[in-house]
């Protein structure tokens, strides 16, 4: 894992305001889980954050949907042709140590939804996290005891897509943790129960530079 240099940001009053509308608007591109965290979070209360590999300005923090940090050209291959890629740069490393952290707590779990795979796509039986479905769905989950840094980068690394990335820290019961690491399956009412005791939802943000965050008062 690489050493930390992301910047958490505060938001002022304003700025607060322009974040959860955009928060709202990916969730409501999300799935499952997605629509579940607008039925039962309140981002209008809790503390909102930016999550950005250096700082943004007053203008540039409300460009949510665009990057800011553009990077030298660097050799590479679009569509099987050698060309020239523009590196993204990310804040992953300060957003796993946040969810490391808050899965320290007993019964605690991260999940992912990955908005572009499908149950039936052959790809799931080689990732490195442990993938879930719902239905169609696929989700990347972390469960509290397995909380390394490098099984929650691998779960964000495979889960994430652009524009629309969602994650949420919630709990659930050591019982039914146990049916959703056999089954391999999540249920609708296990996603519900994610999404009423989360304490932490975060969406990538910045043309995936970075994320918007809502974490609960009381965490």
């Amino acid at each position: 894992m690489k050493e930390t240099t992301s910047i958490m940001q505060s938001l002022n009053k304003s700025s607060r305001s322009a974040a959860v509308l955009y928060m709202e608007s990916v969730l409501a591109r999300g799935h499952t889980l997605a629509k579940f965290l607008l039925q039962h979070i309140k981002l209008q209360d809790g503390r909102v954050m930016v999550l950005t590999s250096d700082p943004l300005d007053s203008a540039e923090v409300l460009e949510f949907e665009s990057g800011h940090f553009p990077q030298e050209l660097v050799p590479g291959t679009v569509g099987g042709v050698p060309g020239s890629i523009s590196p993204v740069v990310d804040s992953d490393d300060q957003l796993v140590e946040l969810i490391r952290e808050l899965l320290g707590t007993p019964d605690s779990i991260c999940i992912m939804e990955n908005p572009s795979a499908r149950a039936d796509w052959p790809w799931l039986q080689r990732v490195k996290s442990f993938a879930v479905t719902h239905e169609s769905e696929v989700f990347h989950l972390v469960f509290s005891k397995d909380h390394s840094q490098q099984g929650i980068a691998d779960a964000i690394r495979e889960a994430r897509r652009i524009p629309v990335f969602i994650g949420a820290v919630g709990r659930i019961t050591k019982e039914v943790a146990k049916s959703i690491q056999k089954e391999k399956t999540i249920t609708t009412t296990d996603l519900e129960s994610v999404a009423e005791t989360a304490w932490l939802v975060f969406v990538g943000a910045y043309d995936g530079e970075g994320y918007v965050f809502w974490q609960k008062n009381s965490h």
